[in-house]
């Protein structure tokens, strides 16, 4: 089978074939003028903590609750008083903390100063070698290429071991995960989807795709006829009971320098202003539980 593509076909050169003493068909040799395309991620927008004005942030919060609680929330939509929350949370980060611009980092860890060096004088070796066509200089790159490579690996070995391991062993594993997030091949999640001759690209079709799929290889069992089991020996839960004292632990106990989630609210926020915070989530988690209602977002 030969790789052709109908939208660029001068990429395919020097093709040959050869006849095969072993097999029934031929083997084919050709030339491939590709690229790779390098996706450069765009810089985004970071918090700086450290930097957040505090007393201002927490009179905020406080005119946020005070607007909210004094207003008849009742009369508002679960996906209202969420948003109301979410919007006016946003809204006091964004005044109070500052931000700064951010560019992706993919550099490997491992790869030190010293190391980076070592890699560019190789890179002038080669470059040297090249140029000369002289046997002594390629025999001197060929040496130094392979003692720079024994450094590299020694120092991924290293960092595996002391960083990642070191980290792991203290309950931390934002330095393994970073490592495993280096070693990803792609990040486009996933990809394009063909459905009936169409390509679907946007996130929304193809998660409603995948979930009709999903549906359909389950299945439906027939509700008529359930048998009955009796009454259960296990005592029935009682009514949920959203409480300001418990939602309040639970923020505080949450890891201030975990990312945001899909609502883009802070983690650090919430830990931080966590009784703030929990007035308004007891009356939208109680609004929320009595309508079985869940917020769109």
């Amino acid at each position: 089978m030969i790789y052709y593509s109908h939208q660029n076909p001068n990429i395919l050169s020097n093709e040959t074939h050869t006849p095969s003493a072993s097999y029934d068909h031929d083997a084919v040799f050709f030339e491939l003028s590709v690229k790779p395309k390098v996706v450069k991620k765009p810089a985004y927008s970071v918090y700086l903590y450290k930097k957040a004005n505090l007393d201002g942030l927490e009179k905020e919060l406080d005119k946020m609750v005070s607007d909210f609680t004094q207003g008849d929330h009742s009369e508002h939509t679960v996906d209202e008083n969420w948003g109301f929350f979410r919007s006016r949370l946003k809204q006091a980060a964004d005044k109070h903390i500052p931000k700064k611009q951010v560019k992706p980092n993919r550099r490997l860890p491992w790869i030190t100063i010293p190391i980076r060096r070592l890699i560019r004088k190789r890179e002038r070796l080669f470059k040297k070698a090249r140029k000369s066509k002289n046997a002594a200089h390629w025999q001197t790159y060929k040496k130094y290429r392979n003692s720079v490579k024994k450094q590299i690996e020694l120092a991924h070995s290293k960092y595996v071991n002391e960083v990642i391991g070191s980290s792991l062993e203290d309950g931390d594993g934002k330095a393994f995960w970073n490592y495993i997030k280096l070693n990803r091949t792609d990040s486009i999640g996933v990809p394009p989807l063909k459905v009936d001759n169409k390509v679907i690209d946007s996130n929304q079709d193809k998660a409603n795709i995948l979930n009709k799929h999903f549906q359909s290889v389950f299945t439906n069992e027939d509700t008529t006829n359930i048998p009955n089991k009796g009454l259960s020996p296990f005592p029935e839960i009682g009514d949920i009971v959203f409480t300001k004292a418990g939602i309040e632990k639970q923020l505080r106990n949450l890891k201030p320098n975990k990312a945001a989630g899909p609502d883009q609210i802070s983690p650090w926020i919430l830990k931080n202003f966590a009784n703030e915070c929990a007035r308004m989530l007891q009356i939208i988690f109680t609004q929320s539980y009595d309508l079985g209602n869940l917020p769109q977002e």
